[in-house]
């Protein structure tokens, strides 16, 4: 539901790219993707597996050096490296703080961590068992070989916790060795605890989703409805401003008002920066009292710029907030022809 301040005046025309219809936006978007998927799928690669093979390129140029003091220091580099590019993606929410902007983003910042965890495990790996530090099963193995066989040591232990597919198994494929004492068997759980489980509790909730609060909820409908939108959050975390053909839309979200206090401190805020008004304001909530929505709409009706509620759960289509996006657009655009012509008239006459 909705309600507004204004109302757009009969047979206005005021273009706006939000009119078209729902299936032309559609191939259109989809026309985009198909041309920027080489892009994007060069830019994953980069993204992902550039971080991983600078660093095992790193780990072996040192042990071509010989020089044990070089192979400590780039070794403990990575590791600290490792230790705050983990702390980045997986602390505090990390990569899934960005959800609301969509899937895409949390999985490369785990992926891209990921990769560049198992280069530096396995430059560990490689500097304790050149120096005597551990033992293997399954044969000598000569210095300029080992990084990489220890990097398919972890990534076979990373690929065989993938549930399900047993992919070691059906792929018949066996690690390059087996760790035969407790400092290697330490090494793998430390990266399995440290990079395998919380990567699999980021995908678990990638794919699964995360239940979103409610202003992150608004911003990505209206992310997703209105896709040449530009989107921007303002200083309030509740607040944002949404411009689209030169016309900006000012979004305070709100959820279950109960009193009209904050609704109308918000709207008085606004409407007391004065004319002339270049943009409209909208206020939305999941749920508001039947008097604070009597006391609201009567506050945006006495304000002189173009206003309008909605009332719009998160589970619901996003329908009702483009309209009303199209609406407030439309009449700000009804008003800038309005002043113009007025001009013109003070200046012809």
């Amino acid at each position: 539901m909705s309600t507004g301040a204004t109302t757009p005046a009969a047979g206005d025309e005021a273009g706006h790219d939000g009119t078209r219809s729902r299936p032309v936006r559609w191939l259109e978007t989809g026309a985009l993707w198909i041309f920027a998927a080489p892009f994007v799928l060069w830019g994953l690669l980069i993204v992902v597996f550039v971080p991983g093979w600078i660093a095992v390129k790193v780990t072996e140029w040192t042990f071509e050096t010989d020089v044990l003091a070089l192979e400590i220091a780039v070794v403990s580099l990575l590791m600290a490296a490792t230790v705050a590019a983990l702390w980045w993606a997986f602390a505090h929410g990390g990569s899934l703080s960005q959800l609301h902007l969509g899937r895409l983003d949390p999985i490369i910042r785990a992926l891209a961590v990921t990769t560049f965890a198992v280069a530096t495990f396995s430059a560990l790996t490689a500097l304790l068992y050149v120096e005597g530090g551990l033992e293997i099963r399954g044969g000598p193995i000569s210095r300029d070989l080992i990084v990489d066989k220890t990097s398919e040591v972890y990534v076979w232990h990373l690929v065989d916790t993938v549930p399900l597919l047993d992919v070691a198994s059906n792929l018949q494929w066996e690690p390059a060795f087996e760790f035969e004492d407790r400092v290697g068997g330490l090494l793998l759980v430390a990266f399995k605890g440290f990079v395998i489980l919380p990567l699999i509790q980021v995908a678990r909730l990638i794919f699964a989703g995360r239940r979103e609060t409610y202003p992150v909820a608004v911003l990505a409908a209206i992310r997703r409805t209105s896709p040449k939108a530009r989107v921007r959050e303002l200083k309030d975390a509740n607040t944002m401003a949404v411009d689209d053909s030169g016309r900006r839309v000012v979004v305070d979200v709100m959820s279950e008002v109960w009193t009209e206090d904050a609704p109308l401190r918000r709207i008085r805020r606004l409407a007391g920066l004065g004319p002339p008004y270049d943009f409209a304001y909208l206020l939305v909530v999941d749920g508001i009292a039947e008097r604070a929505r009597d006391r609201v709409e009567e506050e945006l009706a006495r304000v002189a710029l173009a206003a309008g509620l909605v009332v719009w759960r998160s589970d619901e289509s996003a329908a009702p907030l483009q309209e009303e996006l199209e609406r407030l657009r439309e009449e700000v655009a009804r008003r800038e022809a309005a002043a113009a012509e007025g001009v013109a008239a003070v200046d012809a006459g």
